[in-house]
């Protein structure tokens, strides 16, 4: 399954649901927070529809 977000696509792959699989999350400082940044996405998506809509 892919979904769009402003320029980003994020995919889920399902195939393998349920499967166990070692994993270990990375350090803090390769990591950050985008939540504010797809909200941000979303809202502009959002706004480009309603616009379509509108006319």
């Amino acid at each position: 399954m892919k979904q769009r977000f402003g320029s980003v696509t994020v995919t889920m792959d399902f195939e393998k649901f349920g499967a166990t699989a070692a994993i270990k999350a990375p350090p803090a400082a390769q990591t950050g927070d985008v939540t504010e940044q797809l909200k941000k996405a979303v809202a502009q998506q959002q706004s480009i529809k309603q616009g379509r809509t509108r006319r």
